[in-house]
């Protein structure tokens, strides 16, 4: 139970990058390196990636919303898309506000159902979570 714990957490982590403002985006992007804004859709798909093992876990309304996120991130990276890979789209580009608005949504479920979650027990709350 431990380790879902630690993948639920580390989900947050960049479900709150995706979510932040794009002044706080490019703020991340500069931390990890400078790196380019590609970054922010492989750390959410890194983290996005062993989680999806655990939604039997998740209430299905989580599951529904990240599953659009990654829809989301995917459709962005489609041929005759890279133009919403700049720091300048971060800014501009309603692709990116629309993320950021499905990632706070994401965030803020994930977070409720991590703070209701209690060391020692044996399952994750179920129930929907809004």
């Amino acid at each position: 139970m431990e380790h879902q714990l630690r993948r639920g957490r580390r989900l947050l982590e960049e479900l709150e990058h995706l979510s932040g403002s794009a002044r706080q985006q490019r703020r991340r992007l500069k931390q990890l390196g400078d790196v380019s804004v590609d970054e922010l859709a492989l750390d959410f798909d890194a983290a996005f990636a062993p989680a999806t093992a655990n939604f039997p876990l998740y209430p299905d309304s989580l599951a529904a919303q990240l599953h659009e996120i990654d829809d989301l991130l995917n459709r962005m990276s489609s041929p005759g898309k890279r133009g919403l890979w700049t720091a300048y789209s971060l800014v501009v580009a309603p692709e990116w506000r629309h993320v950021r608005r499905n990632a706070s949504r994401a965030a803020d479920s994930l977070r409720s159902l991590l703070e209701s979650w209690q060391p020692g027990k044996e399952e994750w709350p179920r129930g929907d979570i809004a």
